[in-house]
């Protein structure tokens, strides 16, 4: 007399498609969810990589600029001594005027050579300057990105956990 009868057995049926319909669409929405975690974690994974490359970039542009900069203390020591040297025999040699406006010319060739490597190393600072304003803005651009998935994923997570745990109460 214990045992249910047919009626019983129709409920208790229903009452079990509907527990697992219920575990199916939790199912689905948990695969839905680790597809949204997937991509959110790839489109964090390229911004880090954007942001390596320009980090990149900066470095070998300020390493161009060392190179630069140290080329121009060697040639400005260079042409400083040099024009020591042509001050020198430029007074030893006053009347010899050949002498001199030759003396002159590499004097001249000596300052030339000196602007026109400080001309190049500004029109590098200013590429590092760009590139480091760049990289600053992507940096940041990142870590924004970075902080929105990470919350993102934190939220999926949340939502995942107490939907498993509902669905582990059912």
């Amino acid at each position: 007399s214990g045992a249910p009868g047919p009626r019983g057995h129709g409920l208790h049926q229903l009452e079990l498609e509907a527990e697992l319909r219920g575990l199916e669409q939790t199912r689905e929405l948990l695969r839905k969810r680790e597809q949204q975690l997937r991509r959110a974690e790839a489109a964090a994974r390229e911004e880090t990589h954007h942001a390596q490359e320009l980090e990149s970039l900066v470095e070998e542009l300020r390493l161009e600029r060392d190179g630069v900069e140290a080329r121009l203390r060697t040639e400005r020591t260079r042409a400083e001594a040099e024009a020591n040297r042509l001050r020198e025999e430029r007074e030893a040699a006053e009347e010899e005027l050949g002498a001199a406006t030759e003396l002159a010319i590499e004097l001249n060739a000596a300052a030339q050579q000196v602007a026109l490597l400080q001309r190049e190393l500004a029109s590098v600072r200013r590429r590092a300057a760009e590139a480091e304003a760049k990289l600053v803005a992507a940096t940041g651009q990142a870590a924004q990105q970075a902080r929105r998935h990470r919350d993102q994923l934190a939220q999926a997570v949340r939502e995942a956990t107490r939907d498993r745990d509902g669905a582990v109460a059912l």
